[in-house]
């Protein structure tokens, strides 16, 4: 999660939400055999980065070590035996002893209503909801199946980033982006 913090800063919030979704892709490093699509997929994130700035660049990076993290933590979660809604608590504390460093770094912001509405608004649906679901799906459902479900983030976020932060995707994030998803959805759809 710090990588793709992180990375949202110092690159677009749509090449940002795209590479971290690419998480299927190193998701299926763990099988023997890679398939076309995921190179075609591979494709489209050098179209989306090419020829960015430097600053770009790095957030680019750190949204790939955030897919590859994520890649990696629902791995081990599809291998475990548990009981998924025991463990959604013990994964958030673990998470968040390990946050607790990274803090003075970042700071608590500026506290008012609508920032104590907005973090409630991140605890409801993107942590409980979103990131609860892949912890209760991981041990049911095939690992590839799991981790593809996040491709719906880079279009809702992209579309949100619009009017939000008035972030428009240029030309080539548009068609490397496209590709990388487009590419994934058909990979995982064999």
């Amino acid at each position: 999660m710090l990588f793709f913090v992180s990375s949202v800063f110092l690159t677009t919030i749509a090449s940002s939400t795209i590479l971290v979704s690419t998480s299927p892709i190193f998701a299926m490093l763990f099988k023997k055999k890679i398939d076309p699509f995921i190179i075609m997929a591979i494709l489209g994130i050098f179209i989306m980065n090419f020829n960015t700035s430097f600053g770009y660049i790095l957030g680019n990076v750190l949204a790939i070590l955030s897919a590859i993290s994520f890649a990696i933590y629902t791995y081990f979660l599809s291998r475990l035996d548990y009981d998924s809604l025991s463990i959604i608590p013990i994964i958030y504390l673990i998470s968040s002893i390990f946050m607790i460093p990274v803090l003075p770094f970042y700071g608590l912001g500026d506290i008012n209503p609508i920032s104590i509405l907005a973090v409630l608004g991140l605890v409801l649906v993107p942590t409980l909801i979103g990131h609860g679901s892949v912890i209760y799906t991981a041990n049911k459902l095939p690992i590839s199946l799991v981790t593809s479900a996040e491709l719906i983030e880079p279009v809702m976020a992209t579309i949100l980033a619009i009017p939000i932060f008035h972030q428009i995707p240029d030309t080539q994030e548009l068609i490397g982006g496209t590709i990388t998803l487009i590419s994934i959805y058909f990979a995982f759809r064999r």
